[in-house]
């Protein structure tokens, strides 16, 4: 694993006289945001659940320590594709759809969400899991750091910067960062794959 200190070269020279705490802290949060919004740390095939009648929302055994779900980009219920729910979203229908059509999405960080409630027990979910480290977490494996520590540094050097009354402090610098950031950010969610929230196959209630 590599430490959020081990960013801390790669990231010190844009920063004058920033404390190590600092960087550390901004490094931690650009992770988790890197990591949310590209959805690029991913798992396939992870069990998630066996569903249980008249029960929406489950519990992930096997959520590593210090990260948390972000996203399902593809799930299957008995081999299956269906819907992913996005953060947030209502059980309303879609265009093309009705109320029997299944979806299931992150509740928590720890937890998924399956709509409608399923009518039958014994559904296997398995699906390719997007995560985040979580506010506690050290630092990241070795081969997320080698492919992402630019995206993430780049973040950490824009939020820095837009403080104010730092040696440090630069508006300009960080706008322009920020569009680094960006850049990174859309390659590493690119690279990682579609984030298909429609799958093309369909499923009926459980």
């Amino acid at each position: 694993m590599k430490t959020w200190d081990d960013f801390i070269p790669r990231i010190a020279a844009a920063l004058p006289d920033c404390t190590v705490p600092a960087m550390r802290l901004a490094l931690k949060l650009a992770a988790i945001e890197f990591y949310t919004d590209s959805r690029a740390w991913r798992v396939e095939n992870v069990d998630l659940a066996t569903t249980v009648a008249g029960t929406e929302v489950y519990t992930v055994a096997d959520v590593p320590a210090s990260t948390k779900l972000v996203g399902l980009p593809a799930v299957w219920i008995d081999d299956t594709e269906v819907y992913e729910l996005a953060s947030g979203e209502t059980d309303d229908t879609y265009p093309g759809e009705t109320s029997s059509d299944v979806r299931v999405g992150v509740y928590s960080a720890d937890e998924i969400r399956i709509t409608p409630v399923p009518a039958t027990s014994g559904g296997v979910v398995v699906g390719t899991v997007a995560y985040a480290p979580t506010e506690d977490a050290l630092g990241i494996d070795d081969a997320l750091f080698y492919a992402h520590h630019k995206g993430i540094g780049f973040l950490a050097i824009a939020d820095l910067k837009r403080n104010v009354g730092k040696p440090w402090s630069d508006a300009a610098g960080a706008f322009r960062y920020e569009g680094d950031a960006a850049r990174e950010l859309m390659l590493a969610s690119s690279s990682a794959g579609p984030l298909r929230r429609r799958p093309m196959l369909r499923v009926r209630a459980l």
